[in-house]
């Protein structure tokens, strides 16, 4: 049902589909990126006898809604990026573009039937007018509109969508939004063409972070090719010749479309080139023994700005991105730890995960840079393992005087801080959220089993504590088995596994492999197996079974 004339807008006139059901609820955020929904809701309330006719922008929900009411209409817009009080496109310059399939999905409810919703998008710094109407023939109903955005629009860098309903002054609920098949952009200046999947194969795809020397190296081309070349990128001289593809790759993930994949392994002269085949180049990379250096220690670094209850200052900030220490926001005992996003809050379920990484790219590489500039260096330790322990002393802290651990160190105010706007130092004090329970003790009782093996090198009298901290979090797993509801019921729409049975017991499994690890006591190894369960999952902060596989076989 796409209007498939370019080069003009096209008004597409569609019913909604009336339900007894409602949707899922919640509070409105951001556009869909991939399917990904805005999964929350809002109450909108377009005129009201109490409150006079006014343009003047309030803003609901997270970086995403801007209401406004006239005289002659009423209506709100849905935005992406920016707050919305900054103009008809935001402060910054985020946009979408829609692609050929793209569809505009919502619940509406709304008090007036036959109540007809004109909707009109926004382009970077334009307007681009109406795209659609949907028209509600149902009065106090939930009903699901869904709107297949015209291809006039397809490829223009849109910031959003304004509905209108005329004269007509209902009260209106809606809720799940979703925009589907768009293409993102986030950042400064004109975002310029859209960065979409007929762009992206215009090109080889080489590594953009380079390649070491002796490492397996290999490209991909949208085209097949007979030959390859490469050739330097200061002269475009051909420096290495080679022959087809060693295999081809047909997938759903990149269209459909299938890429022929290059070898070039034998090459190991270090310098800066590019790649030609089938008529087609890559972007210029590099060989070099320290190619990933850099990288690495930028993504070594990122955690220090992300550090809970401290200031961030220079010189260990490098540049202008500095504030104030927010420990006095603390819980009572509670320190250090990172900050999950930008909402603040400090969660458990990723916190254990993330330092479950940091402890393994030790164990997987001994990464002895001591001299990343942050606080701890220089101190005898290698930096990754200073900043695990300040993930570690904020796990430490969340351990209660009966040996369970509390869930996260909560912002008061919850989830509500838009993005980019708020920083530690200016937000309420923190609160500690989801008591003890068997998923969270678990996880603490296996990052830290796990690093009491770590630090014993470094430091045997932390590593004693992190040991004793987590046996007496297996005690209370022991003494508290009933104890899984790990909802927050309170400030923070945080990450909880609920009582799934399977979950519990894969992070049971976890802290069954640490320990044993740790203490080689044949006891945590009869546990293991006892609680073993078919590794089905790639870890993540929900999913533990694969760290619970790959810590037993250490």
């Amino acid at each position: 049902m796409r209007h498939t004339t370019r080069g003009i807008i096209c008004s597409l006139f569609f019913f909604c589909i009336s339900f007894g059901q409602i949707p899922s609820g919640g509070v409105v955020r951001d556009l869909t990126f991939f399917g990904e929904e805005m999964n929350d809701s809002i109450l909108y309330r377009p005129w009201s006898s109490l409150l006079p006719v006014h343009s003047a922008p309030a803003i609901v929900g997270q970086r995403s809604l801007k209401f406004v009411v006239k005289s002659h209409w009423a209506g709100f817009h849905v935005f992406w990026g920016g707050p919305p009080n900054t103009g008809w496109w935001g402060a910054d310059t985020s946009v979408f573009w829609p692609q050929s399939n793209s569809e505009l999905r919502f619940w509406v409810r709304s008090t007036v039937g036959g109540m007809q919703i004109q909707i009109n998008a926004y382009a970077y710094e334009r307007l681009i007018g109406p795209v659609g109407t949907v028209s509600v023939p149902a009065a106090n109903r939930w009903q699901l509109c869904v709107l297949p955005i015209p291809a006039s629009v397809d490829s223009l860098p849109l910031k959003g969508f304004e509905f209108s309903f005329g004269p007509v002054r209902p009260i209106v609920y809606f809720d799940d939004f979703k925009i589907t098949s768009v293409r993102m952009y986030a950042g400064n200046g004109n975002p310029g063409p859209p960065t979409d999947f007929n762009v992206a194969m215009d090109y080889i795809a080489a590594s953009q972070v380079g390649y070491a020397p002796q490492m397996p190296k290999q490209f991909t081309s949208p085209v097949n090719f007979s030959s390859y070349e490469i050739l330097r990128a200061s002269d475009s001289v051909v420096v290495f010749r080679g022959g087809g593809p060693i295999r081809s790759v047909t997938s759903h993930l990149i269209g459909g479309a299938t890429v022929y994949v290059g070898d070039f392994s034998s090459f190991t002269a270090p310098g800066r080139f590019y790649i030609s085949a089938g008529g087609k180049r890559s972007l210029p990379f590099n060989i070099n023994v320290n190619v990933f250096d850099e990288p690495v220690r930028v993504a070594q670094r990122f955690f220090y700005y992300q550090r809970a209850f401290t200031a961030i200052t220079m010189p260990y900030a490098e540049g202008p991105w500095v504030h104030p220490s927010d420990s006095m926001k603390a819980p009572p005992g509670i320190r250090k730890g990172w900050h999950d996003a930008g909402d603040l809050t400090v969660y458990f379920p990723t916190m254990a995960q993330t330092i479950w990484w940091l402890l393994e790219s030790w164990m997987d590489f001994q990464p002895f840079n001591d001299s990343t500039n942050i606080p701890e260096s220089g101190n005898g330790i290698p930096d990754v393992l200073d900043e695990a322990r300040w993930g570690l002393e904020w796990v430490l802290s969340m351990q209660d005087s009966s040996g369970g651990f509390w869930g996260n160190t909560c912002a008061e105010g919850g989830n509500g801080y838009y993005y980019g706007t708020s920083t530690p130092n200016t937000i309420n004090y923190y609160l500690r959220s989801v008591p003890p329970r068997v998923q969270n003790t678990a996880k603490a009782t296996a990052v830290l089993a796990y690093a009491s093996k770590v630090f014993a090198p470094f430091d045997s009298v932390f590593a004693a504590q992190c040991l004793s901290a987590a046996e007496a979090g297996w005690s209370w797993i022991m003494l508290n088995p009933t104890q899984t509801n790990d909802t927050d019921f309170g400030n923070c729409n945080v990450y909880s596994q609920g009582t799934d049975p399977s979950l519990i017991q894969s992070n049971k499994q976890w802290a069954a492999a640490a320990l044993l690890y740790a203490t080689g006591n044949a006891y945590y190894d009869t546990l293991f197996h006892s609680l073993y369960q078919p590794i089905v999952w790639i870890s993540s902060y929900s999913k533990s079974d694969g760290f619970a596989g790959k810590l037993y076989l250490r």
